[in-house]
């Protein structure tokens, strides 16, 4: 069975041409002489592929190929749009119409007849449709496919517009709280949802994962918060920590038309990560009373792509803040994040009624370290022992750089009881390690540490650093090369 060609000219002549050159390349050839009658030849006859003018009467070639690229029964069937037109926003708008090749007319029967064999090579020939009978039946009548356009148009514009909203969205990017109100006030606009949640991860994997709430003139039940949070981190994070996971309601409802209770009230739920190659840049929930089926909207999944692009470039903006905290020699937090993180964590530890732990780590003779073997080698011990340190902490500690060669860690939801057992495997597994200087003399580096906790009776932060640096001191004098609690009956008379 030949491949059928469909030819769309209003020319006689060049439609004449035109069929000569493709009967004698062994095709077989149907034409229309005009837009109409193309669409008409589409849905009868099922074309393998169609050539078609642009500058037609009533239906031109882009609002044909639209048509045509717009159906599910006829999208699959390529397009290639012959024309006198050489502009680049000729050629702009075809493609963008969902042209295949946009080949002008000056191009030789030899040159179309190789693009053309190119494109059909993996084509199998189409038979007449199932439905061919129905088809009969049917008015090809001009102003119902104008209509059909203009709805084609209009949806072209809807698309467009939310594009554009959604990429002014990046403005807010160093206000989380702004953020979070643009977007669900931007979806608000275009989708039926009552209660929603949207989620920006970070290139920071110790960041806290927050899942920021919107109620959309709605009351919801505090007993619903906690368990749609879990719900979504689990489908996001199945293997992760729930440490990290927390929530944040953005705004004061004082408005609202109706409240909700329970979560069984909701008839609609979709929680939807959004992904990028094996990273995941973050995830939407959106929840209605009312039953919404939102992947069927044409808009929903323009929605998802630009909030794809949104996410993507809020994660890279999240790799460009993260390089303001990293100390770049051994990839440690640098200090002035550290002052960020002890209130931080200080302040969740009274919230929770936890304990945590600060501990001080020097590395012991450093200076005799740089002065016999030279900075180089001395860089090189305090990386090794800044690996050897993170390799051994729970992903939900951290470690910073806080001095030359001074290290500090926060253990996270430890006593001082709870620290020394780890601590002392570091220093341990520290002084085994042996260095090669330059004088080819082996080595090997040493730590003392000094650790204190939120259950010795702190008052803030500073105690904390303070009680740890005391710790540290007593370390030190005592021979180095081991691990000190603060004692406040032996400490404050230092």
């Amino acid at each position: 069975m030949n491949k059928k060609i469909l030819l769309i000219d209003d020319s006689r002549t060049q439609l004449q041409s035109l069929k000569m050159t493709f009967v004698k390349a062994g095709y077989e050839v149907i034409t229309a002489s005009d837009g109409l009658e193309g669409i008409e030849m589409v849905n009868r006859c099922m074309p393998d592929l169609i050539i078609s003018d642009i500058v037609m009467p009533n239906i031109n070639g882009y609002h044909l190929c639209r048509l045509i690229k717009n159906d599910k029964n006829t999208k699959h069937i390529p397009v290639i749009l012959l024309t006198i037109l050489s502009n680049k926003i000729d050629r702009f708008w075809g493609i963008k119409a969902g042209a295949d090749k946009y080949i002008n007319k000056d191009i030789s029967a030899d040159d179309l007849i190789k693009e053309v064999n190119e494109i059909l090579k993996d084509v199998t020939p189409t038979r007449y449709p199932s439905n061919r009978n129905t088809i009969n039946n049917i008015t090809f009548d001009e102003d119902i496919y104008k209509l059909k356009i203009n709805e084609i148009l209009d949806q072209a514009l809807i698309s467009s517009t939310i594009m554009n909203e959604f990429r002014h969205l990046s403005e807010y990017f160093q206000d989380d709280n702004a953020l979070v109100k643009e977007i669900f006030e931007l979806l608000n606009s275009i989708l039926e949802f009552d209660f929603g949640g949207i989620f920006f991860n970070s290139t920071d994997g110790k960041e806290p994962k927050i899942l920021n709430f919107h109620q959309n003139n709605c009351k919801v039940h505090d007993n619903i918060f906690i368990p749609v949070m879990e719900d979504f981190f689990q489908k996001l994070f199945p293997e992760e920590n729930d440490y990290y996971f927390n929530y944040k309601i953005s705004g004061v409802i004082t408005d609202y038309n109706k409240e909700i209770l329970s979560y069984d009230e909701f008839q609609s739920a979709f929680v939807i990560p959004i992904i990028s190659g094996k990273s995941i840049l973050g995830g939407i929930c959106l929840y209605s009373k009312e039953r919404n089926n939102y992947s069927e909207l044409k808009t929903f999944n323009i929605i998802l792509d630009e909030l794809k692009l949104l996410m993507r470039l809020r994660w890279l903006y999240s790799e460009t803040k993260l390089l303001t905290i990293i100390d770049p020699l051994t990839s440690l937090y640098n200090r002035r994040y550290f002052n960020e993180i002890i209130h931080r964590e200080y302040m969740r530890s009274q919230r929770t009624q936890s304990n945590f732990s600060v501990a001080i780590i020097d590395i012991d003779n450093f200076k005799k370290v740089n002065d016999t073997y030279g900075h180089q080698i001395g860089d090189i011990v305090l990386i090794e022992i800044s690996k050897t340190i993170l390799g051994m902490l729970r992903t939900t500690d951290f470690a910073f750089r806080y001095g030359g060669e001074e290290i500090v860690v926060i253990l996270t939801d430890s006593s001082v009881d709870g620290a020394i057992y780890p601590l002392e495997r570091i220093r341990k597994r520290i002084s085994e390690k042996v260095y090669e200087g330059n004088n080819g003399e082996n080595f090997s580096a040493t730590v003392s540490i000094g650790v204190a906790s939120t259950d010795q009776g702190v008052m803030g932060p500073e105690d904390l650093v303070n009680y740890a640096d005391t710790a540290l001191y007593r370390a030190k004098s005592l021979g180095k090369n081991q691990v000190k609690i603060f004692d406040p009956k032996i400490d404050k008379k230092i």
